[in-house]
C-alpha cells in the first residue's frame, strides 16, 4: 500500500501537468474556440426602429445584437441643442418591454455642450412610435401571407 501512493502522486501531477503543457505543445491540436452568439431580435421591432431613425446619422447599427446608437441629432431651429438616441431590441418577441430607448440631450452653453438624460415622456413617446410602426410593419407582414 505504502508503494502505491507515491505511485498515486506522480501520476496525479503528471495528469494535471498534461493539461497546463498541452497548450504549450506545437504539436498538440488546437482547442475550439467558444463563440459568442448574440440572441436573435424581432424583425419588425428592428426594422421599425431603423424607419424611426432614419433621418439621424447612425453610429452603431448591430442587427445580431439589436443594438441602434445614433449620432447628434440637432433639430432645425434649435442650433444650441443636440440629442442622441441607442435603441435595444432585446428579444426576438414583439413585445413592448423588448424594447429599450435611452437618450441624452446636450446644451451649449457658453460654448461648451453640457448633457443630460433625456426625460422619460420623450424616451416613453419614442418607444410608442417604434412599437406602433412594429405593429404596422407585423399586419403588413400577414397581408402579404
Amino acid at each position: 500500500m505504502k508503494k502505491l501512493i507515491p505511485a498515486f502522486l506522480l501520476c496525479s501531477i503528471f495528469l494535471c501537468g498534461c493539461s497546463y503543457l498541452s497548450k504549450l505543445n506545437p504539436w498538440g491540436g488546437t482547442e475550439e474556440e467558444k463563440v459568442y452568439e448574440a440572441p436573435e431580435v424581432n424583425e419588425f421591432l428592428w426594422r421599425a426602429a431603423l424607419d424611426k431613425t432614419k433621418f439621424m446619422p447612425l453610429s452603431v447599427k448591430d442587427a445580431k445584437s439589436g443594438r441602434i446608437v445614433t449620432g447628434w441629432y440637432q433639430v432645425a431651429g434649435q442650433p444650441a441643442e443636440r440629442f442622441k438616441l441607442e435603441i435595444r431590441v432585446l428579444s426576438e418577441k414583439l413585445r413592448a418591454d423588448c424594447l429599450k430607448v435611452s437618450g441624452t440631450v446636450e446644451k451649449t452653453v457658453n460654448g461648451k455642450w453640457s448633457g443630460e438624460p433625456m426625460k422619460r415622456s420623450m424616451l416613453n413617446a419614442i418607444e410608442l412610435s417604434i412599437l406602433e410602426r412594429a405593429r404596422v410593419l407585423y399586419q403588413q407582414s400577414l397581408d402579404n401571407d
